[in-house]
């Protein structure tokens, strides 16, 4: 099976809305979960582009994990690099086993 190659550990953090800020708009906090998860992150592409005279890069990656409490507004951290999940998690391709995320490098 899968699981002996979920060799990192993985914290997921997930947004919540704490009091207001100066302007009256709510204030997001992403507060990690207690558990820790086994994971693989594999990068899947990076780019780097020119805008208004500044490169930016950009990197996207994929999380594979067992069957988790994980939605598409979560944010992953693994070796000190933290992850914003980009859309749903898809648990169906493989059968209910385990799921794989797609990530975006937060800079």
């Amino acid at each position: 099976m899968i699981e002996h190659r979920l060799t990192q550990t993985i914290t997921v953090s997930r947004k919540t809305t704490s009091g207001r800020n100066t302007i009256g708009s709510p204030t997001e906090v992403y507060t990690p979960r207690t558990e820790t998860v086994p994971g693989l992150i594999r990068q899947l592409s990076a780019s780097e582009q020119t805008q208004g005279g500044r490169r930016a890069s950009k990197s996207t990656h994929r999380l594979y994990t067992m069957i988790i409490d994980l939605i598409d507004t979560d944010r992953v951290l693994c070796d000190g690099i933290t992850y914003e999940v980009v859309g749903p998690p898809n648990k169906l391709q493989n059968m209910g086993r385990f799921m794989q995320t797609d990530l975006e490098v937060i800079k």
